[in-house]
Order: C-alpha cells, then structure tokens, then sequence
C-alpha cells in the first residue's frame, strides 16, 4: 500500500522493516493485565487517600482474595475531597504518583470519585474496600 504525507510517497512496510519490525515478531498481549473502575459518591479525605495509594502503590501491602499482591502500572482518578470545591485529579505510573486540583465541580453537579486501575491481581471488593476508607462519614 501507498501512502502520500506532505507530498512524499511511502510505503507503510519499508518504514516498519527500516525501523527493525519483522513480520515474524508478534506483539504479544499479557493477559493478566486487567483493568478495574471504582466509582463512588461523596467527598473523599485526601490524606487517607494518600495513605491508600501510599499503601497500594508503594508498600505494595495490599492483596487480593487469592493472597496475590495487587500490582498497579496505572491509575487515573478524578476526585471529590472534603477540604476543597475543586475536582482533584490523581495519576500514577508504578510507584510514582502525583494529584492536583483542578476546576470546580458545578454546583448542581453530582460528585462522583472515579478511579480507573490498569494492573494484575485486581479485584473489585478489594479496591472497594481500600477506598471506601477514605470516604468521609465511611467507616
């Protein structure tokens, strides 16, 4: 196949054999990476969310029903705290992890924290139950 970008000709598969790619290599996808949504209402408090991302991600204590560590490589969360009107958005790669706060929630607008995980050993009632820790009003 032909392609034309800025008026120059190429084709797709001399730039994938100039840059290394053999037909013989396959990607090969892991299957036991999976990912995971934890939604939830109500204002969550950011220091405990540290502490359970601190445990989740740099202690790696947390495991799930099988007694496997749950291993995270992503997460992406946006987050209502209880100090602030302010939606909280929260990364991480492996251990590392960042939050910031970003634009206000709308006053009529419902607050719902949303985490997405990518990662091995996930487990639904074991995310739940480290996050609904951080819950205010939760115990």
């Amino acid at each position: 196949m032909i392609y034309f970008l800025f008026n120059f000709c190429f084709r797709i598969e001399d730039i994938f054999k100039n840059r290394g790619y053999k037909k013989e290599e396959r990607h090969i996808i892991d299957k036991s990476v999976g990912t995971l949504t934890y939604e939830h209402t109500g204002n969550i408090n950011k220091h405990d969310l540290d502490l359970a991302l601190q445990t989740l991600l740099w202690e790696k204590n947390v495991k799930n029903s099988k007694g496997d560590t749950v291993d995270v490589l992503r997460l992406k969360g946006l987050i209502s705290t209880d100090d602030s009107d302010k939606r909280l958005v929260v990364q991480a790669v492996h251990e590392l992890y960042d939050s910031c706060y970003t634009s206000p929630w709308g006053k009529d607008e419902e607050r719902i924290n949303r985490i997405v995980l990518i990662g091995r050993n996930l487990e639904r009632s074991v995310i739940e139950t480290l996050f609904m820790k951080c819950i205010k009003g939760s115990s």
